[in-house]
């Protein structure tokens, strides 16, 4: 039970701020908090940080994260672990609070003991 509590305060965090930081840049044109350790990261890969799909990509990701953290929450079971596995890959590159999140979470669900909880065997 405390291994859903963890992936679901992690993924809801990490869900909501990447939500709020991309309709804030699409809003205003600035990040709420500017550019951070992700921006070097996303550029590395050939993504413009300040650019309009990213700010997109902030959004998607945040709502995949925030639909994960309540899958599990609600107990959808396997379809819920399944979300959560991919919101918890897709924050990673948003370095450090997505990484944090996304590992953690990660491990969470796959650990064969919240694994088999949240997927309801």
């Amino acid at each position: 039970m405390r291994s859903r509590f963890i992936a679901v305060v992690l993924l809801g965090a990490a869900g909501l701020w990447l939500l709020a930081d991309g309709i804030a840049a699409m809003a205003t044109g600035e990040y709420l908090l500017g550019d951070g350790a992700w921006a070097g990261t996303v550029a590395a890969v050939g993504f413009e940080p300040e650019g309009w799909p990213m700010r997109f990509i902030h959004v998607g990701v945040g709502v995949v994260a925030l639909v994960a953290a309540f899958a599990i929450a609600a107990g959808w079971g396997a379809l819920a672990w399944w979300i959560g596995v991919a919101a918890s890959l897709l924050v990673l590159w948003y370095v450090p609070l997505g990484t944090i999140a996304g590992a953690v979470s990660l491990l969470v669900l796959l650990l064969p003991g919240p694994r088999l909880a949240i997927r309801g065997h």
